[in-house]
C-alpha cells in the first residue's frame, strides 16, 4: 500500500466516556487517519491488536479530563510500515509493538484502528516465525514481566521466583522469561491452570483456590530456601503477601507488582487500594514490613523490546493466544477478557485477511467418548493427520479418555491404567474413566467430545471451545440433529470422524457465540403456569420434537389436546400405570403429580414409571414437587395445624375454589359468578425426602446410583443430575445411563 492510497478516514473504536467497555466504546467509520506525521514517527495499517485488563480498567476508573477522550482504544498491536518517514524502519516492514498512555493522551492514537501514528522506537520487527495474531499480544505484556523482574528485581540465575497470577499474560510471559535466566520458578493460579502454568516452565504450583497462598509459603520455607523474588502480575489490591512476606521472602529480596489497581471506582475497591499503600509506606521502625516493594511503571525501552524480540525469535519465549474475535465484535473480546479465566492474550484481528494459523503455542486439547465407547474418534484422535492438524494450532499436549474403545493402544490401559506416550510431537495421555471430567474439560484449551447432550451443555457452560463428533454407529439417539442444532446455534463446531482434522484446521472461535447461562426464571415462569391456570399451556417448540401429554382427567386432556389452538397427541391414563410403551421416551417430566400421591409406596411406585418411560441408554427424568418450605412469593394457601412428620413431609387438604362463569343458556340474575369450593389432598415434601424416593426407586429396579464412568460392563444405572429447592418446590433431575 503505497502512502498516496492510504485512505483519510478509517474504522476505530473510540473510548468516549468514562464507564464499562459497553458504555464507554463505539465503533466510528469517519476517524481521521493521521498521515502528519512528527519525525521518528511511522505510519502502521494495522493487522491486529490485543486488550488488556488495565485498558478496560482505566476505561472504567479515570475520568475524561485526565484520559483525554475521545481516544482510540487499547494499546498492543501488530500491522505492515506504510508511511517510514525517514526512519530505520521501511515501507512494507512488518512489526509489532505498542501505544503507551502516555502517547494516546498526547495523540489520541491506539491500537483499535485501521491505522496508528507511533513512535519508530516503540515498535520492532516481527519474528518470522510468529504471524500478526500473535505478535499482536506481545508488547505490553512481555515488557511489563520483563521490566519488573529483570530492570527492578534483577534476578538472576538459580534464583527462586514466586509468580502470582501465572496464567495471565503477565505471568505467562514472567514464567517464561524467568526460565529463559536460567531460574526456579514457583507459579500461583486455580488448579484448572496448573498444567497450564507447567507446560509454561514452572517448576512448583500453588492452586489459590484450595490454599492461603501466604501460609503455603510459609510452610515452605521452613525447608527450602526463601524466595529471591516475589513478582505479582495480578495487581492484588490485598497487601497480605506482602506484610506476611518476611515469612518466605529472603531479606536482601523485593516484591514487585504491577501495582494495586481498582477494578471499579467503589469505595471497598479504593480501601484496598488505601490499606496497600498504608502497608507499603509504613516506616520499618514504625512496624513496617522489612522486605523491599516495588512497582512497575511500564516505559519504552528499546533496547527491552529487541531483547523480547530476539527471545520470541529463538523460540525460548513463545506468545500465547487465548482466542480471537473479529474487529467488529470488539465487545465479545472485551467479554471473554473480563470474565478473567483467558490463558494467553485475547485478541481483536482488523485485517481480516491475515493468517491466524498458530504457529507454535502451549496449548491443551482434551478428547472424552462418556461412558460407553466410540472406536472411531479415538482412532482418528490418534491418527497422524489429526494429530499434525493438533500440532499446527498450537497444541502441545492431549488427554484422551477412551472408555471402552477398541483401537491400536487399548492394551495400554486394559486395566484402568494411565499410559502417558508422545506421537507426532505431542505429548499423550489416555485412560479409560473418571468419576468426573469437569477438571479436565477446566483444563483443556479445546475440548472434542460425542455428542451426548448432557457432557455438550456442561461443557458449553463452562464455557469451553468444543467440537463435536456424533458417533455414527448409535441408532435414534437424535445425536447429529442435537450437535447440528447447536452449531447453526453457533455454540459450537460439528464435525465428523472423517473431517476431524480438517475442522481442527479450520476450527475459530471468532463468530462462536456464548451459550446462555441457567436462567432459573424459566423454571420459575413454567411453575406458575403449571400450578396456576396456564397449566395447560402449550409447550411446543422448534424443530422436530413429539410431545405427548398424560392426565386422567378426561376433559383437562380435551383442553391440553387444542391448547393454543394447535392439536397434540395426548393420552388417557395414570401416571402409576404404563401409559406408553416402556422406554420410548427421551425426557419425561412431572410436575405437580406425585405429591398428590397419598402413601410412599405409590409415591415410589410413580417414579419408578417415570424411569421406566425414558430410555435407559440417555433418558433424562425432572420431576417437581410441592415442597414444606413455602417463599414469601408463593400464592398457596396452605392450611396450618395439620399433623404430620416434618422429617417426612406433611399431608394437607388444600381449599381450591373453582369458580364457573355464566353461559347465555344459563343466565345468572344476579350478573355473578358461582363458586365451588373443592379439597384437594397434598404431600407436602421435606428437604431430602424426594432424593430418597429416588433411591428407593432405584434400588427396587436394580440401577445403579452414581455416574456411568467407572461402572462394571453390561451396568444399568442413573445418575442424579441436580436436586434442591426451587420457588417452593422440590425438584430433582435424573439421567439413566447403561454400560455395554
Amino acid at each position: 500500500m503505497t502512502h498516496q492510497s492510504v485512505p483519510d478516514v478509517q474504522k476505530a473504536w473510540l473510548s468516549t466516556c468514562r464507564g464499562t467497555p459497553a458504555e464507554s466504546l463505539k465503533l466510528v467509520s469517519d476517524w481521521p487517519v493521521p498521515k502528519k506525521l512528527e519525525p521518528e514517527e511511522v505510519l502502521v495499517r494495522v493487522q491486529a491488536a490485543s486488550l488488556n485488563p488495565a485498558g478496560w480498567k482505566l476505561m472504567k476508573v479515570l475520568p475524561n479530563f485526565i484520559a483525554r477522550r475521545p481516544h482510540v482504544a487499547e494499546y498492543d498491536l501488530t500491522g505492515v510500515i506504510v508511511d517510514a518517514n525517514g526512519t530505520h524502519f521501511k515501507n512494507g516492514d512488518e512489526v509489532f509493538g505498542w501505544v503507551p498512555t502516555a502517547v494516546s493522551r498526547k495523540t489520541s492514537q491506539g491500537a483499535l484502528a485501521q491505522f496508528v501514528r507511533i513512535p519508530a522506537n516503540h515498535l520492532v520487527h516481527r519474528p518470522p516465525n510468529i504471524n500478526p495474531v500473535q505478535a499482536a499480544g506481545i508488547a505490553l505484556a512481555s515488557l511489563t514481566a520483563y521490566q519488573a523482574i529483570f530492570d527492578i528485581a534483577g534476578l538472576q540465575p538459580d534464583q527462586t521466583i514466586l509468580v502470582s497470577g501465572g496464567s495471565t499474560a503477565v505471568g505467562a510471559f514472567a514464567i517464561q522469561l524467568a526460565k529463559s535466566s536460567g531460574a526456579k520458578v514457583i507459579a500461583t493460579a486455580s488448579g484448572r491452570n496448573e498444567e497450564y502454568v507447567r507446560r509454561l516452565g514452572a517448576d512448583e504450583f500453588i492452586d489459590y483456590t484450595k490454599a492461603d497462598v501466604p501460609k503455603a509459603l510459609t510452610t515452605r520455607a521452613q525447608t527450602s530456601p526463601k524466595l529471591n523474588v516475589i513478582f505479582d502480575a495480578v495487581g492484588a489490591a490485598d497487601p497480605t503477601m506482602y506484610t506476611m512476606s518476611e515469612a518466605y521472602l529472603a531479606p536482601n529480596g523485593i516484591f514487585v507488582s504491577t501495582g494495586p489497581l481498582p477494578h471499579t471506582s467503589s469505595i471497598s475497591e479504593f480501601w484496598k487500594l488505601f490499606k496497600t499503600l498504608g502497608a507499603v509506606i509504613t516506616p520499618r521502625l514504625l512496624g513496617g514490613t522489612k522486605r523491599t516493594w516495588k512497582v512497575v511503571t511500564v516505559i519504552n525501552k528499546q533496547n527491552d523490546l529487541v531483547a523480547i524480540q530476539g527471545l520470541v525469535a529463538e523460540g525460548t519465549v513463545k506468545p500465547i493466544v487465548d482466542s480471537v474475535f473479529s474487529f467488529e465484535n470488539v465487545m465479545g473480546a472485551y467479554d471473554r477478557l473480563m470474565t478473567t479465566h483467558a490463558t494467553g492474550k485475547v485478541v481483536v484481528k482488523i485485517d481480516q485477511d491475515i493468517n491466524t494459523t498458530l504457529v507454535f503455542s502451549c496449548m491443551h486439547a482434551f478428547v472424552t467418548v462418556g461412558s460407553t465407547r466410540f472406536d472411531l474418534l479415538v482412532q482418528e484422535t490418534l491418527a497422524s493427520r489429526t494429530l499434525k492438524a493438533l500440532k499446527d494450532r498450537g497444541y502441545t499436549s492431549l488427554t484422551v479418555q477412551c472408555g471402552n474403545s477398541t483401537f491400536e493402544q487399548a492394551n495400554l490401559v486394559a486395566n484402568g491404567e494411565i499410559a502417558q506416550f508422545t506421537l507426532e510431537g505431542i505429548s499423550i495421555q489416555l485412560w479409560k474413566f473418571k468419576p468426573a471430567l469437569k477438571e479436565e474439560y477446566e483444563k483443556a484449551d479445546l475440548i472434542i467430545s460425542h455428542a451426548g447432550s448432557g457432557t455438550i451443555i456442561e461443557i458449553l457452560r463452562l464455557p469451553k471451545p468444543l467440537i463435536v463428533v456424533p458417533n455414527p454407529t448409535l441408532l435414534h439417539n437424535h445425536q447429529e440433529e442435537l450437535a447440528q442444532a447447536l452449531e447453526a446455534q453457533r455454540h459450537l463446531r460439528s464435525s465428523t470422524v472423517e473431517t476431524l482434522a480438517d475442522t481442527i484446521s479450520k476450527f475459530s472461535q471468532e463468530g462462536i457465540v456464548p451459550f446462555p447461562a441457567l436462567d432459573g426464571s424459566r423454571f420459575r415462569r413454567l411453575l406458575d403456569e403449571e400450578m396456576g391456570n396456564g397449566k395447560y399451556l402449550p409447550l411446543d417448540r422448534e424443530g422436530d420434537i413429539r410431545t405427548i401429554g398424560l392426565d386422567r382427567s378426561i376433559n383437562l386432556l380435551k383442553i391440553a389436546q387444542q391448547a393454543g389452538g394447535k392439536q397434540r397427541d395426548v393420552v388417557l391414563g395414570n401416571v402409576l400405570d404404563f401409559c406408553w410403551r416402556r422406554h420410548a421416551f427421551d425426557y419425561a417430566i412431572s410436575i405437580a403429580t406425585i405429591h398428590h400421591l397419598a402413601t410412599p409406596e405409590r409415591r415410589i411406585l410413580a417414579v419408578k414409571r417415570l424411569l421406566q418411560s425414558v430410555s435407559p441408554e440417555h433418558g433424562r427424568v425432572l420431576i417437581y414437587v410441592w415442597a414444606i418450605e413455602q417463599d414469601e412469593l408463593s400464592k398457596r394457601t396452605i392450611p396450618q395445624g395439620q399433623n404430620g412428620d416434618v422429617k417426612l413431609g406433611t399431608d394437607v387438604v388444600v381449599p381450591w375454589v373453582m369458580s364457573k362463569q355464566n353461559t347465555p343458556k344459563s343466565p345468572d340474575p344476579s350478573g355473578e359468578g358461582r363458586e365451588e369450593v373443592y379439597k384437594r389432598y397434598y404431600h407436602m415434601f421435606a428437604k431430602g425426602e424426594l432424593t430418597a424416593l429416588v433411591l428407593e426407586a432405584t434400588k427396587e429396579l436394580n440401577l445403579t446410583v452414581g455416574v456411568a464412568a467407572g461402572q462394571s460392563p453390561a451396568t444399568q444405572g442413573i445418575e442424579i443430575v441436580q436436586d434442591g429447592w426451587e420457588r417452593s418446590n422440590y425438584f430433582v433431575e435424573l439421567r439413566r445411563w447403561r454400560n455395554p
